[in-house]
């Protein structure tokens, strides 16, 4: 098994290392495109391709892009249909809802 898949399957989206303390508590937008975002059709199998567009504005704690990155290439083998996915939950703490948007 490469490195890289090692780290996608021991991620923990609730670790505290993925989230920074916010220390500008100013009223601004973090936008983030990920354009690889891909898990499996559980009917046919095949993979199945989407762009995430995420916005939000950060309160007490700003994620970490890598760990967003590894949060969201664990899809990568999971089988879901895309229109659940519309809606992620990123952690338990802090919700997060990543909105389809055509």
């Amino acid at each position: 098994m490469k490195y890289g898949e090692q780290e996608i399957l021991d991620f923990d989206i609730n670790a505290k290392e993925n989230y920074w303390d916010n220390n500008h508590p100013k009223n601004y937008t973090i936008d983030i495109e990920l354009p690889e975002f891909m898990c499996k059709c559980p009917r046919s199998g095949y993979p199945d391709f989407a762009t995430i567009k995420l916005s939000y504005c950060p309160d007490e704690y700003v994620i970490e892009l890598k760990a967003l990155k590894l949060y969201i290439n664990s899809f990568m083998n999971r089988k879901s249909l895309m229109v659940p996915m519309s809606f992620l939950r990123v952690t338990e703490k802090h919700e997060t809802k990543m909105d389809k948007r055509g």
